[in-house]
């Protein structure tokens, strides 16, 4: 539960911090917002495309001790669980880039929520680097 509670309890505190400042993204002109919905898609595929190296980096070695144990002791699944969480926010976020890519209006509401999705998309990057930076550092 902690891969997904985690960047979502984040993402949920962030959205509520720009609701309640009343700060949210807003763009005056048309190409603005698309070319940021673009920046965004962008990004976030990119970030997609990162995370299935990392499972190919995990597939070369996954014949290690190191590995063998942490299939035992349940880490390996929160691993694979926290990468399949990121992958599916930034996947959410390169959606909504898209979205904004070809036209959704951005209103308040759908802005603080894309504040809320980015941020736990970070988060759950962030434990990402964490968790694989601690394997990676105890492979031998």
């Amino acid at each position: 539960m902690q891969p997904l509670f985690i960047p979502l309890l984040i993402g949920a505190a962030a959205s509520s911090a720009c609701w309640f400042w009343d700060v949210y993204p807003s763009f005056k002109e048309e190409a603005t917002l698309s070319a940021f919905g673009g920046s965004v898609a962008s990004i976030s595929t990119t970030m997609l495309g990162f995370l299935l190296a990392v499972l190919a980096v995990l597939a070369s070695i996954s014949h290690t001790h190191l590995l063998k144990v942490m299939r035992e002791q349940g880490y390996y699944r929160d691993l694979l669980d926290t990468m399949l969480i990121g992958f599916l926010l930034f996947l959410f976020c390169a959606i909504s880039g898209f979205g904004l890519l070809f036209g959704i209006q951005l209103t308040p509401k759908i802005g603080f929520m894309l504040v809320g999705l980015h941020t736990a998309a970070v988060m759950s990057l962030l434990d990402i680097g964490r968790k694989l930076w601690l394997v990676l550092r105890n492979l031998k």
